[in-house]
């Protein structure tokens, strides 16, 4: 700010009324900066806290609505989203009333909203003295009234009818003139006369009808006039536009505004705000914009497809330390015994190890047993003829004994 008052300023003009720098910065706040600051009025407890309940619900729709944001803005494109390196895309308030338009909330069939009550909600938080509510306060028409009478038809006919009876008159009081100079007595204008008395009683009787007649001018004068400052306020505001929370705040204004046709009491803003955009705002918009209406927006594998997140107390954060360290210090303790664990297995390991290869016998200790295995055969295998031979001399012994048996039959 500092450098552009000094640009602004540094070609010498009024250089005797901005001497010093600071003189330069407040004559740039008050008249470069504060006349655009027009969004000044802040919200009501209440309303902080309606808009806080229905964010909630937004935050669920935000891919929905970021669409239709971007849809109906004409800087959503590059290079016209872009503004000094940032990305910077707004919504005029002609490509927003286009939005409604086709959304049928302005004037449609089904919805009773006006023009005027949308701009009444886009300057809510404005101030007041450069809204177009304060355009149309009764004062103004009264004074704008005032100062042209002839714009209603009552006033124009009463000023011919006025202009009338002055130039009849003018014209009786010449002819009468005349006549008075010739000295002849008017029975004429004496009738005449008379017949004017009975016109002004007409007109008395009329009183009623006529003021009626003045009041349902005064009525069309005003709708009339109030479309032509409408038609003014709307080219007023034409380069205005609303940044991303600016348009939810003007869902929020229109969804309490339909609430009689939602059949939610306002009492239940989540309620209120999931009803406007599933069954007003984005299912007639879809038709322009192709949304996945089958479930809920970001739905959460959860009942309900809602995720609710707690804030986190300082009892809770210092529960959720003590718990971090604690899982910190049993981890350790795993890693140290799974390492202690390793080492004991790798030392009974090398101990089996050690125990059998001194178990293994040596070459000579084979020998010995060899021999030895050898002579055991050998003995065993002695034992064994003589028993042969014992056996068969039994075996012939038995055979003859069988002979003689025989022989003893006979």
């Amino acid at each position: 700010m500092a450098r552009a008052a000094a640009v602004k300023y540094a070609s010498g003009m009024n250089s005797e009324a901005l001497p010093t720098l600071s003189h330069k910065l407040d004559y740039l706040f008050e008249h470069n900066l504060k006349p655009l600051a027009v969004k000044n009025k802040s919200k009501t407890a209440e309303e902080v806290k309606t808009f806080k309940l229905a964010d909630k619900v937004f935050e669920e729709y935000g891919e929905h609505l970021d669409r239709v944001f971007k849809f109906f803005s004409a800087k959503a494109k590059p290079p016209a989203n872009v503004l000094n390196g940032r990305l910077d895309v707004t919504l005029k308030v002609d490509e927003l009333l286009d939005m409604l338009r086709k959304a049928n909330l302005l004037d449609g069939k089904t919805t009773d909203l006006e023009l005027e009550e949308v701009i009444h909600m886009i300057e809510k938080y404005y101030d007041p003295a450069t809204t177009l509510k304060d355009k149309l306060k009764q004062e103004r028409f009264d004074d704008y009234a005032k100062a042209n009478p002839m714009l209603l038809k009552v006033n124009q006919e009463a000023a011919a009818k006025k202009e009338r009876e002055e130039q009849a008159r003018r014209d009786a009081e010449q002819r009468r003139a005349e006549r008075q100079e010739d000295g002849e007595q008017n029975e004429e204008a004496e009738a005449q006369a008379e017949n004017d008395g009975e016109g002004q009683e007409v007109e008395e009787v009329d009183e009623e009808a006529l003021k009626a007649r003045e009041e349902a001018e005064l009525a069309e004068l005003h709708a009339s006039w109030k479309k032509q400052v409408l038609s003014e306020h709307l080219v007023y505001i034409k380069g205005v536009e609303l940044v991303y929370y600016e348009f939810k705040e003007l869902l929020l204004e229109i969804a309490l505004r339909l609430k009689d046709q939602l059949d939610v009491p306002t009492s239940k803003p989540r309620s209120l705000i999931k009803k406007f955009l599933d069954e007003l705002f984005l299912k007639r918009l879809n038709p322009y914009i192709k949304f996945n209406l089958s479930k809920s927006p970001e739905q959460a594998p959860g009942v309900g497809g809602t995720t609710r997140a707690w804030p986190e107390s300082a009892k809770d954060q210092a529960i959720k330390e003590i718990m971090e360290a604690r899982r910190k210090k049993e981890a350790e303790e795993a890693r140290l015994k799974a390492e202690e664990d390793a080492r004991q297995a790798e030392l009974e390991a090398q101990a089996q190890a050690e125990a059998a290869e001194e178990a293994q016998p040596t070459e000579e200790e084979l020998a010995k047993a060899a021999a030895e295995e050898e002579a055991k055969k050998k003995a065993q295998e002695a034992a064994g003829g003589d028993q042969a031979e014992e056996d068969d001399v039994d075996e012939d012994d038995a055979d003859l004994d069988d002979v003689d048996d025989d022989e003893s039959d006979y």
